[in-house]
């Protein structure tokens, strides 16, 4: 899962998954490009090791839209539902919490805010954490893709919540803006520029 599944998930920039089958409660930090085994984890794939919650040490922030992707996900099992025990587990190194006994999950989403809730049988909330997607934290900045469509060449890159304009430049230093309005499938905006143009140079600036 870890090697197929999960690459996808980043690419895509699910902010959280929830799996079962294990009786147990167990929640990562918010990670990317861990597709190994536990050995394979290395410090850089956990971008936030805190808790995610807004009361301790600030919830877990992503970008909002395509900048998204490749920004963390977190992965949550939860089988305890029905049936749990008191059996010992070992924490996994790329879990921030891990617990037996039953629970169930709790999830409330507002607009780009997700809170989850791990509660107990008898009401207690044992975990929780908060995803909000803002605009731009920590100033991400989108590539530009450039592949070739039929005659011309398609310049990609993906959507956010801030505004970003294409500008190009030619043989001069001076940057100019395209004219053209690119056209937007899914989390991507593209255009199709001619080659004919001679050289050119293109580069993303926010508004």
């Amino acid at each position: 899962m870890r090697g197929y599944i999960v690459p996808v998930l980043d690419e895509y920039g699910v902010d959280l998954t929830l799996t079962g089958h294990s009786h147990n409660y167990e929640r990562t930090f918010l990670i990317s490009g861990y597709y190994g085994d536990s050995k394979q984890l290395h410090s850089s794939m956990i971008l936030d090791g805190g808790f995610g919650r807004e009361d301790a040490d600030g919830p877990y922030a992503k970008p909002a839209g395509g900048l998204g992707a490749n920004r963390g996900s977190v992965h949550v099992v939860c089988g305890c539902s029905g049936q749990g025990g008191l059996f010992p587990i070992d924490r996994h190194p790329a879990m921030r919490m891990a617990m037996t006994g039953f629970g169930s999950l709790v999830l409330d989403i507002d607009g780009d805010r997700l809170d989850l809730k791990f509660i107990r049988e008898t009401g207690e909330v044992d975990d929780y954490f908060t995803i909000v997607k803002s605009a731009n934290p920590g100033n991400a900045r989108p590539e530009i893709q450039i592949s070739r469509s039929g005659e011309k060449a398609r310049l990609s890159w993906p959507t956010a919540r801030v505004p970003f304009a294409l500008e190009e430049s030619g043989a001069t230093a001076n940057w100019d803006p395209v004219k053209e309005t690119p056209q937007t499938s899914g989390r991507w905006h593209y255009l199709d520029r001619d080659f004919g143009v001679g050289p050119r140079f293109y580069r993303l600036r926010s508004n």
